[in-house]
């Protein structure tokens, strides 16, 4: 579901350094926030 990562975008379940799904990753490629 894309509308749950679109209102918690800083969730903890994706850390930092995670995958490349986050928006805090340096190579953001299913970011709706990209």
């Amino acid at each position: 579901q894309p509308s749950a990562i679109d209102q918690k975008p800083m969730v903890p379940a994706f850390p930092p350094m995670g995958p490349p799904t986050i928006p805090h990753a340096p190579m953001p490629q299913k970011i709706p926030d990209a």
